[in-house]
């Protein structure tokens, strides 16, 4: 029987959390330090999960669960954690010696595991801190800032332990540790221990120098070793759907560029002239993924493209819609309080296809200005941020470019 949510406290004890404190956080996605125990999960559910994860799309925490299990029953081998994971537990541990609130960088380059790291770190002290995911607007701060301190004291003052938030806009960083100081000061509360650790999860194209975690396109040894060992146990559970696993084995066999190669052959097909809505809405996740990690559309929205075709194809699910462009692309559902995402599979595989497209003979510019003209009509605010990200990337590449 599923235990009831519950969070963690920071005599290591665990409080229920019950509805008046879950409906507290619309923009945060909470991690219970119990999360799934005693619950009984659909098996069907469970390998789905395993299977998006693989392919592409972002983890969820059933993943970690999953892998838990696998690996204490002896039919599975453990969650690969990047070399940067002892590094980054140690840096948090160390971070709540210190009252009030800190921040800690994770760096690490589009498709290389960052988000993923991050998430396993929570997962593994769920049970020390509060642990969430910053999933709902970064624009609004001040609610942002409230939800921290509601997860901090839970409710009951007296119930205090510290908040291990993960986010991926380093640009609220200072804002939102001034705003969490406010609203402490608003609801005269005193903090016996310190109030959170802000983990931000920063994407960069070159490798720096310095005390952070970095992570970068290339496996270490060890880590080589463990994705082989991966590699080996998904072969024979998953046989032939291995080689749709585009995130696992892009990473696996150390970001190829052959692989990449060979993965997006099917592109070759894209034309100039005369393209057909799977392939127009391929070329806009290339182009919007390629400059905007971490982006995505709707699922929603895509399916609203192919309105004009339901006469054709009423019924279809965007997969099959989107053959044979499906296995490159990847459509999850990280907190379902939200609609399904629809991304490629890895953003490297969104750049190899802007590439072939160019040499179609399909121009950048012309994709933006088509993408621009089908899906940014109705002015959604996180569309509106991709675009311009997106396109402020383009300029400065450009800019680059030139002086090469």
């Amino acid at each position: 029987m599923a235990k009831l949510p519950a969070l963690s406290t920071a005599g290591g004890g665990e409080i229920y959390m019950g509805s008046e404190i879950r409906d507290c956080f619309s923009l945060l996605d909470v991690l219970c330090a119990n999360e799934f125990e005693g619950a009984s999960l659909n098996p069907e559910l469970q390998e789905q999960t395993e299977i998006n994860f693989y392919r592409g799309a972002p983890p969820e925490w059933l993943n970690f669960h999953i892998s838990d299990q696998a690996e204490s029953d002896g039919t599975g081998t453990p969650f690969i954690k990047r070399d940067g994971y002892d590094t980054l537990v140690d840096q948090i541990l160390q971070k709540r010696k210190h009252p009030g609130t800190s921040a800690i960088k994770l760096f690490h380059q589009p498709g290389c595991g960052g988000t993923t790291l991050a998430m396993k770190v929570l997962w593994d002290l769920r049970k020390k801190f509060r642990c969430a995911v910053l999933t709902g607007t970064t624009s609004d701060i001040t609610n942002i800032a409230k939800e921290v301190v509601d997860l901090f004291t839970a409710g009951i003052r007296s119930n205090q332990n510290t908040v291990l938030l993960l986010l991926n806009d380093e640009q609220i960083l200072e804002n939102l540790q001034d705003s969490i100081r406010m609203e402490f000061a608003k609801q005269n509360i005193v903090a016996r221990i310190p109030v959170v650790i802000l983990l931000s999860c920063v994407r960069i194209d070159r490798v720096l120098q310095g005390d952070h975690v970095v992570l970068q396109k290339k496996l270490s040894d060890s880590e080589k070793q463990k994705f082989n060992r991966k590699k080996e146990e998904l072969s024979r559970r998953y046989r032939e759907k291995c080689k749709t696993f585009h995130g696992f084995n892009i990473m696996q066999t150390d970001f190829s560029p052959d692989y990449i190669k060979q993965a997006c052959t099917i592109f070759s097909i894209v034309r100039k002239k005369n393209k057909p809505k799977k392939t127009q809405l391929a070329a806009f996740l290339s182009l919007l993924n390629a400059y905007v990690p971490g982006s995505y559309l709707l699922e929603s929205q895509c399916l609203d493209f192919f309105k004009h075709e339901d006469y054709m194809h009423g019924g279809l699910s965007l997969e099959d819609r989107m053959k044979p462009f499906n296995d490159l692309i990847v459509i999850f559902q990280q907190d379902k309080r939200f609609e399904k995402k629809v991304c490629m599979a890895h953003p490297m595989i969104a750049q190899r296809c802007i590439e072939l497209m160019a040499k179609a003979g399909v121009s950048r510019s012309d994709t933006a200005r088509n993408f621009l003209t089908c899906f940014c009509r109705d002015k959604d605010p996180y569309l509106l941020g991709f675009v311009k990200d997106m396109l402020t990337s383009r300029k400065a590449k450009t800019k680059r470019n030139r002086k090469r």
